[in-house]
């Protein structure tokens, strides 16, 4: 049973970011993969990861913008982390061992890194427990 819906369509600035992006940009049926083995090994560890979800659809449609984002993110993740195509027009970043206030301190100070700062980043945080206790929006997105 596979868990996500596919998207198609991302294939062309997919393919501009991977020549022009320092780093590895995993396609979105390798990072789904990536989400789903982070959750099963946070449920073998008992710990937490979060999920930053970054969308990339701006109103001018640059292409210099979205690099830039991409730059940044690069520059600031940690070696444990990955990066791939959420969807269509969406990046995610996977924070492995981190807490969803350690997710959303990282994704403001990215928010802020930006000339001009972006003080209304497009993104969502989810971040996965293992004990699942209470409403966890990763666990829900997962499941479905």
């Amino acid at each position: 049973m596979h868990l996500f819906k596919r998207k198609n369509n991302n294939s062309s600035l997919a393919d501009s970011l991977k020549k022009k992006t320092n780093g590895k940009l995993f396609d979105e049926d390798e990072f789904r993969s990536m989400i789903e083995r982070e959750r099963a090994r946070a449920d073998r560890a008992d710990h937490q990861f979060s999920l930053i979800v970054l969308d990339l659809e701006f109103p001018d449609e640059n292409h210099h913008t979205t690099h830039h984002m991409l730059q940044k993110i690069f520059r600031r993740m940690r070696r444990i982390d990955e990066i791939g195509w959420y969807d269509q027009n969406r990046i995610g970043v996977i924070l492995p061992y981190t807490s969803a206030q350690g997710a959303q301190k990282f994704a403001e100070s990215l928010c802020n890194s930006f000339n001009p700062p972006m003080g209304e980043c497009l993104l969502n945080v989810y971040t996965y427990d293992s004990d699942q206790t209470g409403t966890n929006e990763l666990n829900q997105d997962i499941s479905r």
